[in-house]
């Protein structure tokens, strides 16, 4: 059996001030609810779109694209999910060609990860 879209996106717990979320906390377009601090949420690697946890994943069953732009919300091949020893257990996750960055995304079974998309 395939895993789905949704098990392959890593949760993250949200905090005011992180990321690119910098200015304001940020708004699900899913449940149009603002992000509260320490809420599970999910970034879309391709279009760097965040959501709930619960909301995306309930999409990604029956979908296979952002609800916001529509881009393919499975990780594509230029996209690596790899651990780094030196920095704390930093995990990089990107495209090397998209310069979009992610700083400091602490992922939910790890505490220790860092989400960094370049």
């Amino acid at each position: 059996m395939e895993s789905s879209t949704a098990e392959l996106i890593p949760a993250y717990k949200f905090y005011k001030g992180m990321g690119l979320m910098k200015e304001d906390g940020g708004t699900c377009a899913i449940c149009l609810c603002e992000f509260e601090e320490g809420e599970e949420l999910k970034t879309l690697p391709e279009c760097v779109h965040s959501f709930h946890v619960g909301c995306i994943d309930m999409w990604l069953y029956s979908h296979s694209n952002c609800p916001m732009c529509r881009t393919d919300a499975a990780p594509s091949p230029q996209v690596s999910f790899q651990e780094e020893e030196g920095d704390g257990g930093a995990v990089e996750v990107g495209d090397r060609n998209s310069g979009v960055t992610l700083e400091g995304i602490i992922v939910h079974s790890r505490p220790d990860v860092v989400i960094q998309v370049r």
